[in-house]
């Protein structure tokens, strides 16, 4: 490494004694020049604690930010070097904040969000640590499991002087990347520096939002739709030539499914309101955006579509006035605002879930086509709307009635291109201390193809195999090859998993893709040939990267793909239980998630955007909520309350969460029922929790291993509908 890269004294310098002066002088720390200023600034007892981290720290970074916090407490971000950049796969900068109290820890303090003016460049899922206390390690590892994100604890002086700065780096950055799995990762990819590819796509969805023109991303489960709406979401709201408002809806929540077309008309202005009121601030703008004409509608109970439409657009051309202000105090060029609806097939008009929303999809989408049009510049407003079915753009009619969303431009995303492929797998891969070579990649791409969540599901094989390593290990084709025969299995399960939900929403497409998968290209012939929509049907399942045509005949794309169609549904019994009982482990996964993330609500915004009080509740508050729901005198728990108190105290509420089991779950889903962010099919509060219950015993003869009553169960409703039905709880609580 070239130690003079970023200037400043080299580590390897003799050091002064550590006076009031010396510290002054930060001996052998890389500074940006604002940032030394900073901290020659600070308290000196500031300066003297951070000293021996950012000496060390100073091997394989640049201080490029530096802030003193309160007493003893300090922040600063650190740049990487194009070595050591290169060797994590470190992209953005990092956060890194630490105190010199030596029994304190206080992990709210020192895990706290990054300052606005240094934010921006920032790595989110990258936390340095500094602390001496003995509690910090324990805090910060269920932090870092909680948030998903790597945070290296650095230590104060505990580098061995034999040890070099570099390699005392080197071993904390190893250490904490390669004991978590980056590859796993349940939900849409918010942060930049783990999206990967997709430029083409991206590119053609900014080009009709910059255009004002609607847009729909369609694609399978799992392929990359919501990560890439995030995407572009995030890159709109950095772009410095326009002042753009966005709100993102989801489709698939109780709030929107089971409620009115004005729930998600209120969603969205709230949103932008909220946008365009954190620029003002930011700006130091007295402008104060207000949208309230249509709030106040709806709490007068008025419930005449033509009002609510009038005053949507009073709303909504308030909050263009606004954004226009914005943008001209701000010197920039444009303005605009954006809705993105994720999950959107969930609200289309037809189907035995549609509910309210078989009249309603018209009017929304009716009401925001008649704003668009009477505004003097109709590309100020649009949205983009995502899901797997994308009959919604392509109907001209539904329910004898004009579909107002009828040839909305539609993107398909597909599979990855190998080279995407390969950049997922390698990045991702050297983080963790897992290098991919070419021809690995190469392998990983032939066995499963471009699809996101496989190849990440490979690469968390290739993690388990090697958990101990101490240094970064080679991945070579014969090692992929060996990963993916050990756990085939779960990647033709997941693969079903994906062409199930298909099924429900394009039968017909599923049962061509079967056809061709048994009877080869010649049955596009003998068995579709007089089928009037074959080639729709056909083309939908190229575009979702599903089949492959040579010349007018379609193959399965994937030969995992076609071994996954090829395979009988589960008869023997056996099988079928160890897929129930994979099922209900994810279940119960799926539980602790969804309360986890919706108990354990702390910012005001998030509780906010669930529709409950806007001043949120302490972490504290959280759990004692949660603890006081349960009964004391449960049977078959082994801690106290005082117990789950103090895990949840030190850990959180998800480690509380882990202690408890099925019959408290039901409990706290019913006491906190209007807190949690269901999703799939609208139920009401009573339907859900009896079907809830229904599935909770169906569990137990799975948990309990009572084969009997198991058998007589299967023999009575079938295998595959009380699959489908312990699914469609882990569905309700999906994230």
């Amino acid at each position: 490494m070239d130690r003079g890269a970023f200037g400043g004294a080299s580590p390897g310098a003799t050091r002064p004694r550590r006076t009031p002066a010396a510290v002054q002088e930060a001996p052998g720390i890389r500074f940006r020049r604002d940032a030394r200023e900073a901290f020659e600034a600070a308290e000196p007892s500031v300066r003297a604690d951070a000293s021996a981290a950012l000496e060390m720290l100073s091997a394989g970074f640049e201080v490029t930010w530096f802030r003193p916090l309160g007493p003893r407490l300090w922040a600063a971000v650190l740049k990487p070097s194009e070595r050591l950049g290169e060797d994590f796969g470190l992209r953005q900068e990092c956060y890194v904040v630490g105190h010199g109290l030596p029994r304190d820890f206080n992990e709210k303090t020192l895990l706290q969000a990054p300052p606005s003016e240094a934010g921006l460049q920032v790595d989110p899922k990258v936390r340095f640590v500094v602390s001496g206390t003995a509690l910090a390690a324990a805090a910060c590892a269920a932090w870092s499991a909680r948030s998903r994100t790597s945070v290296v604890v650095v230590s104060p002086g505990a580098r061995h002087r034999a040890v070099s700065a570099e390699d005392h780096l080197y071993k904390l950055l190893g250490s904490s990347n390669r004991r978590r799995d980056l590859f796993a990762e349940p939900g849409p990819v918010r942060c930049p520096s783990e999206f990967f590819g997709r430029e083409s796509a991206v590119h053609e969805v900014l080009t009709h939002i910059l255009a004002g023109s609607p847009v729909g991303v369609f694609g399978l489960r799992r392929i990359g739709k919501s990560s890439l709406l995030s995407h572009v979401e995030d890159l709109l709201e950095r772009d410095d030539t326009s002042v753009t408002a966005t709100s993102f809806l989801l489709g698939n929540t109780a709030r929107l499914g089971a409620g009115r077309w004005w729930l998600a008309a209120s969603d969205m202005l709230a949103a932008w309101q909220q946008k365009l009121i954190r620029f003002a601030l930011k700006g130091d703008s007295k402008i104060r955006p207000k949208a309230e004409a249509f709030s106040a509608a709806i709490k007068g109970n008025v419930t005449d579509s033509r009002k609510l439409a009038s005053a949507f657009e009073k709303d909504v051309r308030g909050l263009l006035k606004a954004a226009e202000a914005l943008a001209r105090e701000s010197e920039r060029p444009s303005f605009r605002l954006v809705c993105f609806l994720d999950e959107f097939d969930h609200l289309y008009p037809a189907g035995a879930h549609c509910g309210y929303w078989r009249e309603d999809f018209f009017t929304l989408w009716n009401t925001v086509h008649s704003v668009r049009c009477s505004l003097d510049h109709p590309d100020r407003l649009t949205f983009v709307v995502g899901g797997v079915n994308p009959a919604g753009v392509e109907h001209g009619t539904w329910l004898h009635q004009p579909n107002p969303l009828f040839e909305t431009h539609a993107v398909f995303l597909g599979p990855m291109p190998p080279d995407e492929a390969a950049a997922l797998l390698t990045d991702i891969g050297r983080r963790m201390g897992l290098a991919f070579t070419r021809e690995a990649a190469e392998a990983a791409y032939s066995l499963v193809g471009g699809y996101p969540h496989l190849l990440r599901k490979l690469g968390t094989q290739l993690h388990k195999e090697s958990l101990a390593r101490g240094s970064s290990v080679e991945v070579t084709p014969h090692r992929v090859v060996g990963a993916f025969k050990k756990s085939k299995r779960s990647f033709l399960s997941q693969i079903e998993w994906t062409l199930g939900h298909l099924t429900s929403v394009a039968p017909e497409e599923v049962k061509l893709l079967r056809d061709l998968a048994t009877g080869g290209p010649q049955a596009y012939v003998d068995l579709w040939g007089g089928v009037e929509n074959r080639e729709t049907f056909a083309h939908h399942l190229e575009r979702y990267g599903l089949i492959e045509f040579d010349d007018d005949r379609p193959a399965v794309a994937t030969p995992v793909i076609l071994e996954a169609i090829r395979r009988p549904l589960p008869s023997e019994f056996e099988e079928q239980f160890r897929l129930l009982k994979e099922l209900v482990d994810s279940v119960e996964d799926a539980l602790r998630r969804r309360l986890s993330a919706d108990l354990s609500v702390t910012a005001p915004q998030a509780e906010a955007e669930r529709g409950g009080d806007s001043a949120g509740q302490s972490a504290e508050e959280a759990l004692h909520a949660l603890i006081n729901a349960i009964p004391s005198d449960a049977k078959n728990r082994a801690l106290t309350r005082q117990q789950l108190l103090d895990i949840g105290a030190s850990s959180g509420i998800g480690a509380v969460l882990e202690s408890l089991g099925w019959n408290d779950y039901e409990i706290l889903l019913a006491k906190f029922f209007d807190a949690i962010a269901w999703f799939g099919p609208a139920m009401e509060r009573a339907e859900r929790l009896r079907f809830i219950r229904d599935r909770a015993n169906e569990c137990h003869l799975v948990r309990h291993n009572n084969r009997i009553e198991l058998k007589a169960l299967i023999a009575r409703d079938g295998f595959a509908e009380v699959f489908r039905r312990i699914a469609d709880v882990r569905e309700m609580c999906s994230r």
